[in-house]
């Protein structure tokens, strides 16, 4: 008989409401989320587990995965704390599982204000029953999943410094590359050239961003009208959900 161990698996950590989002709406390959009947926590399990044959392969295969999908949150329901690998579990023969300790550390606190829900009723105000649509995690993790900048996106986007001017500017510039440059943005109705200008032209000036810009000098003359960093953050917000609707999330 061919053995179809090792079945390899992992703790998810997180959020409770995340995870349970997970366990409810991603329930089948290539990643299935579910609750872990032996402690009470989650497991994850991917279809790219199987070409793994070490515990330390599964980690980093799980690692860039949770960081594409903490992005996907992020993006989809205002996410602030990302997906973190506990443990790393292998079915064994005897039925039971060998546990593969990783240590990971970390605590946030967040206010969520919940997804959006809607009823639809008709004319008399009867309430029209109709199949809820898959939640846009889901849709945004599929298309990650076949789509090199939207998954790059998503892991900038829980960069370290995706707040901050290089890392909104790196972001940006992913998008820009996508749909085929500056002009493109204007040209799909996300913004104006000049708001653009000013974003770039900001990002890089000495004098408007200081030690966070990314230049080290001032090569020309700063902004008549600087953009500042919330302002920018907003936009390059506003130009990754546009860009992600283009694409069908």
């Amino acid at each position: 008989m061919i053995s179809t161990l090792p079945k390899w698996q992992i703790q998810i950590q997180g959020w409770p409401s995340d995870l349970e989002h997970l366990a409810l709406h991603f329930t089948m390959p290539p990643i299935r989320v579910a609750r872990d009947e032996q402690n009470g926590g989650f497991i994850y399990e991917s279809s790219a587990f199987s070409d793994c044959a070490t515990s330390q392969e599964v980690l980093h295969v799980a690692e860039q995965e949770l960081a594409v999908l903490s992005g996907v949150f992020k993006t989809a329901r205002g996410a602030h704390e990302p997906f973190r690998s506990g443990a790393v579990y292998r079915q064994n023969e005897a039925g039971g599982r060998d546990v593969f300790a990783h240590i990971r550390e970390g605590l946030q606190v967040r206010c969520e204000a919940g997804e959006v829900t809607m009823t639809i009723t008709d004319s008399q105000g009867n309430v029209v029953n109709k199949p809820n649509p898959p939640p846009r995690t889901r849709l945004l993790a599929q298309l990650a999943s076949s789509d090199v900048a939207v998954a790059k996106v998503m892991r900038l986007c829980v960069d370290k410094d995706s707040e901050s001017w290089v890392g909104l500017y790196r972001i940006y510039e992913v998008v820009e590359a996508d749909v085929g440059g500056q002009k493109a943005f204007a040209s799909h109705g996300w913004g104006s050239i000049n708001d653009l200008k000013r974003f770039k032209h900001s990002a890089n000036s000495v004098t408007v961003a200081g030690d966070a810009a990314r230049h080290g000098k001032e090569s020309e003359q700063p902004p008549k009208q600087p953009m500042s960093l919330d302002e920018a953050a907003a936009l390059i917000g506003y130009l990754v959900q546009a860009w992600l609707a283009w694409k069908g999330a």
